[in-house]
């Protein structure tokens, strides 16, 4: 099986331009300049930027990500495609169109590979960009190396995504942005004592635990405690409950933003923001999140 190197680079290359427009915008006091206000049209580069329609043979790309059962992580393919759409819409790779299409993994291993088999057997899909899977980056490799495929994903959950040939991660992953919390809490709040959870999912939980273990001890702080808990939660309360208890200065939530809303919620009926601090991981940085947690969590939570 042969696939284009010279299309493969071209596309990687644009994922580079994506990542570049991602964060490179403006400042506003008090606000994420992504979001303050919308970009003008002048601020938009991809393709060849000429505004004509990209015609020629399509060049296929493809995503797998985790979209169901609990877990939705779709806005890294989405965006992806958003951007595909401009670069088709502006003179493509040399004229050519970037023909995209992602793939929901449902947190099912074995639909995952199959669906990574799916991509590997087609020639003609030169590259996988813009995937955000919670469970496919070890099965997955060994598929995309026997077929010459490689894969820059979105966002890396697991371990595998970040400690595999065929596949490179753009976000620094669960494991350090939890210590990134953790430490963010050390220094601003001066917590001496931290508690966390995370999924059950084999290089998952386990990995971002031990580099939770592994930050306590090279700070002097304590991890009172490390939560495993199976997508979806489903009951926060005696989560919220063992919390109040074990009473730690601060919870560090590592689920994905729709539990950590659901834990938010049950903390807030216990009143335990008023005593223990609050943070998550990159999940919960979204635009949509404090209208879902309410004003209760004002200063009270840390993303």
């Amino acid at each position: 099986m042969k696939r284009s190197r010279l299309e493969a680079a071209a596309v990687c290359g644009l994922l580079a331009l994506l990542v570049t427009a991602c964060s490179s915008s403006g400042s506003t006091p008090g606000a994420d300049s992504d979001i303050a206000s919308a970009a003008s049209s002048t601020d938009v580069k991809c393709g060849l930027s000429n505004g004509q329609k990209a015609t020629g043979a399509p060049i296929k790309v493809g995503a797998i990500a985790t979209m169901s059962n609990g877990i939705d992580f779709s806005s890294a393919p989405k965006s992806a495609k958003a951007f595909f759409d401009c670069v088709n819409a502006n003179g493509g790779i040399n004229g050519r169109p970037v023909e995209y299409s992602f793939e929901d993994d449902a947190l099912d291993p074995q639909k995952a590979s199959a669906l990574a088999t799916k991509f590997a057997s087609d020639p003609s899909v030169v590259a996988m960009t813009g995937g955000a899977s919670f469970i496919a980056c070890a099965g997955n490799q060994p598929i995309f190396e026997k077929a010459n495929l490689f894969d820059i994903l979105g966002v890396g959950v697991p371990k595998p995504c970040f400690y595999s040939k065929n596949m490179s991660a753009l976000n620094a992953g669960p494991r350090l942005s939890l210590i990134s919390a953790a430490q963010m809490l050390v220094k601003d709040a001066g917590i001496k004592s931290f508690a966390s959870g995370d999924y059950p999912i084999p290089g998952l939980g386990d990995w971002v635990k031990d580099g939770a273990q592994q930050y306590a001890k090279a700070s002097g702080t304590t991890l009172s405690y490390f939560d495993l808990v199976p997508p979806p939660i489903k009951d926060a309360t005696s989560l919220v409950t063992n919390l109040s208890k074990k009473k730690p200065d601060a919870m560090i939530l590592g689920f994905a933003a729709s539990d950590n809303a659901t834990y938010l919620k049950a903390a807030e009926q216990q009143a335990i923001g008023d005593s223990v601090k609050f943070s998550s991981l990159t999940p919960s940085y979204d635009t949509t999140f404090p209208d879902q947690i309410g004003p209760y969590w004002n200063g009270k939570f840390y993303s």
